[in-house]
């Protein structure tokens, strides 16, 4: 399990791969390769359950997700719930994101 499912806001959401790529390691391309929302290597990465891919996507859409949570609950633990187990469910279905529309699209609706 990603150290990332723990909450959105903790210095601990941030993985050992995701610090490599801020600091230009190895993931820093893969961080770079779907910025501009690359569906071919984001429906790759998630078929292949690459954790480096994973941890870079929590990263990216981890604050408008749980924003997005927190206005719809109205409750912070409701919205940390949520937002752990839409995580859960991008690990358990990202095999069935086709990359025909935007990642951030098939998120918000996970």
């Amino acid at each position: 399990m990603c150290a990332a499912l723990t909450g959105p806001t903790t210095a601990a959401a941030v993985s050992g791969s995701f610090r490599q790529a801020a600091l230009g390691g190895p993931a820093s391309l893969l961080f770079s390769t779907f910025m501009a929302d690359d569906t071919k290597s984001l429906a790759l990465g998630l078929r292949r359950r690459d954790p480096e891919m994973l941890d870079a996507l929590i990263e990216q859409y981890q604050y408008r997700l749980f924003r997005y949570l927190l206005y719809i609950t109205g409750n912070r633990e409701r919205a940390e719930d949520f937002f752990q187990e839409t995580w859960i469910r991008v690990l358990e279905r990202g095999h069935q994101y086709d990359g025909k529309s935007k990642f951030e699209a098939w998120l918000f609706s996970s």
